[in-house]
């Protein structure tokens, strides 16, 4: 950061988050000038007025260090790389079911997504001054917030447009086609989610995943998993199973033919 940002100041919208932003910079040894600080104690701010004042300062701090870390990679049992036009997305569906996250309304969660990723993106460059200024500089309303969301849809509609539901668990073949997978929200809760599964007369199931394969409007492939159950001669094949790892949310329901374990199946 440039030596003019270190020691500009700028107004605060909430003193108590200022000071919050200023102890969890000692306590954690960021090395943040005051400057830097009170930009982050303002998004903070103009966040939580975007969520109805949902969270405390901490929630906010804790889910934004999550979610950076998950974009940017560094949540390598999560999501190992994540290409830049998939990150809104990528925030707006893990926020589903972040045990911090999961209660915001849909838009709450829109700007929400938004608000995460346009932060991140630390420095950028003023077009008219051709000086160097901080995105979260950008969060002095709830209003320009709104605005700004608006505009980044407009002008980028693939990237801001939140993931729907792709599959219909009401179907027949939920599971047991490529056309409607089981969807989950991330390739580890792949294994998690088969791991419950076992067929309706009480057998037990192993899984083998045996490749993946790509549908027309699912942005990433499929991954295939082939079920067998002990028989009189050995493996027998029960089904093949499809499950999407980039999903809306994490599915509850089985495929036909499969039921959850209960404790007394263990």
């Amino acid at each position: 950061m440039s030596a003019d940002l270190k020691t500009k100041h700028i107004k605060i919208f909430n003193k108590k988050f200022l000071e919050e932003m200023k102890t969890a910079n000692e306590n954690l040894e960021l090395g943040f000038s005051d400057y830097e600080c009170e930009c982050y104690a303002n998004f903070f701010e103009i966040l939580n007025q975007a969520l109805s004042d949902k969270l405390s300062f901490q929630d906010l701090f804790t889910s934004y260090d999550f979610f950076t870390d998950v974009i940017f990679g560094n949540q390598p049992n999560l999501i190992v790389t994540l290409p830049k036009e998939e990150r809104f997305k990528t925030i707006h569906r893990m926020s589903r079911r972040y045990s911090i996250t999961k209660n915001f309304t849909d838009y709450e969660r829109e700007l929400y997504a938004f608000s995460i990723l346009y932060a991140s993106c630390i420095r950028k460059c003023d077009e008219e001054t051709q000086t160097d200024t901080w995105s979260m500089e950008d969060f002095t309303s709830l209003k320009k917030l709104k605005e700004m969301y608006k505009w980044y849809q407009k002008k980028f509609p693939n990237q801001y447009t939140p993931q729907k539901r792709l599959s219909d668990s009401s179907k027949e073949n939920y599971g047991l086609s490529s056309e409607n997978p089981i969807e989950v929200l991330w390739v580890k809760t792949e294994y998690e989610y088969l791991s419950g599964l076992m067929c309706t007369d009480g057998s037990k199931v192993t899984f083998v995943r045996v490749g993946s394969t790509s549908v027309d409007g699912f942005d990433h492939p499929i991954d295939i998993f082939t079920a067998t159950k002990k028989g009189m001669l050995g493996k027998k094949k029960v089904a093949d199973v499809y499950i999407y790892g980039y999903g809306y949310d994490n599915g509850i329901d089985a495929p036909k033919g499969f039921r959850f374990m209960m404790e007394e199946d263990l």
